[in-house]
Order: C-alpha cells, then sequence, then structure tokens
C-alpha cells in the first residue's frame, strides 16, 4: 500500500465522511483507492484508510436536498428500542397463527432470526437504561446497525404492530410490558424516524 509518511513526524488522524453517487462496495473502493493514490503527498495527505465500502450505508436523499442532510444519524431510546423488540416479537408469535400475505423480498421470517432480531433490540434497549440510570442521561440513544433484511423486517413489524394496536389480536408482547410505547402518536413518530434509518 503507497504511502508518503515519514519517520519521526507528527501527524494528524481525522475522520472524515463522504457521500458518494456510487453504491457497488467494489466499485467504491476502486474509486477512493484512485482518488487518494493520486494525491498522497508528504505536505498533506500522506497515508488513508477507509472501512465499511463491503456494505455501505445507503441513504435516499429528500425532495428538497439539503447540506448535511446525508450524515444525519437517526437516534433511539431506550423505550423505542424496546418496543421495535415487542413489534418483531408481536409479529414472530401471529405467524404460527395468521397467513401473512403479500411479505416484502428480503424480509426474515424464520424463528431464529426473529428471536436474535427480538433480544438484540431489547438487549440495546436495556443497555441503555442502565446507562441512564446510572449516568444521569435519561435522554441516553444510540443508532442500531442494521442490515437489509433487518430494514425490511422492522419497517413491516413496525406497520403491523401500530395496526394491531386497537385490535384484541394484540395480546403477546416481551417481558417488561410497561417500558413498550402504545401510544399511537409516539409510535407513528418512532414509525418516521424507522423510515429515515431504513432509507
Amino acid at each position: 500500500m503507497p504511502h508518503a509518511i515519514i519517520a519521526n513526524e507528527n501527524y494528524a488522524v481525522i475522520d472524515v465522511k463522504l457521500a458518494i453517487s456510487e453504491t457497488n462496495g467494489d466499485n467504491i473502493a476502486d474509486g477512493l483507492n484512485e482518488l487518494f493514490r493520486e494525491h498522497l503527498d508528504k505536505d498533506f495527505i500522506v497515508d488513508y484508510m477507509f472501512s465499511n465500502t463491503d456494505e455501505p450505508c445507503i441513504k435516499t436523499s429528500s425532495r428538497e436536498p439539503s447540506e448535511g442532510e446525508l450524515f444525519e444519524e437517526i437516534r433511539f431510546g431506550c423505550r423505542e428500542l424496546k418496543t421495535l423488540s415487542a413489534a418483531v416479537h408481536f409479529f414472530h408469535s401471529e405467524l404460527a397463527c395468521h397467513d401473512f400475505e403479500d411479505l416484502p423480498i428480503g424480509m426474515i421470517v424464520d424463528t431464529a432470526s426473529l428471536t436474535i432480531m427480538t433480544n438484540k433490540f431489547w438487549n440495546l434497549g436495556r443497555a441503555l437504561h442502565d446507562i441512564s440510570r446510572f449516568a444521569d442521561q435519561s435522554d441516553a440513544q444510540t443508532t442500531p446497525s442494521l442490515s437489509q433484511e433487518e430494514k425490511t423486517t422492522m419497517k413491516y413489524t413496525i406497520n403491523h404492530f401500530i395496526n394491531s394496536i386497537d385490535s384484541e389480536s394484540k395480546t403477546t408482547l416481551t417481558d417488561g410490558d410497561n417500558d413498550v410505547i402504545l401510544n399511537k402518536a409516539a409510535l407513528e413518530q418512532l414509525k418516521a424516524k424507522l423510515q429515515i434509518l431504513c432509507n
């Protein structure tokens, strides 16, 4: 790997985010290598490293794009994460009882993977609750890492969960029901955040 590092010199190491029109990971890596190699110089960029080109975060720009919008992070609090967990759990519990039609392509429906998703979000929510309690950070939030299959599943299950709030069929939730959001207005806000995260 080429570089322009000089022995025993001090250098600043910074993190940079780039929005790139290409979405193929291999093409992104090739393009970045070509770009940076041409600008390696002892007077400015002496070395470089990038990550996640194999699975880049794909975001959709808004109807009226503004500077920086692609770099905004969507964060969730502990109750929101536990609600996402409850949504997946509720869908999971109904799979054996109902014949779901027109499920999105790429959605997770196997028992083991749905259980992993349920636990993933519940444990994230519980961890944030502990951080808030011990560090006096009532607004502690995080951005969960989601695969494309998890994104597809989350968008469907939160819709299904919201639509079932007024029905008598919603009887099964994860443990700690009082931590799960059941207010429709708050659920719609959660749905909107999830939609942005999963674009």
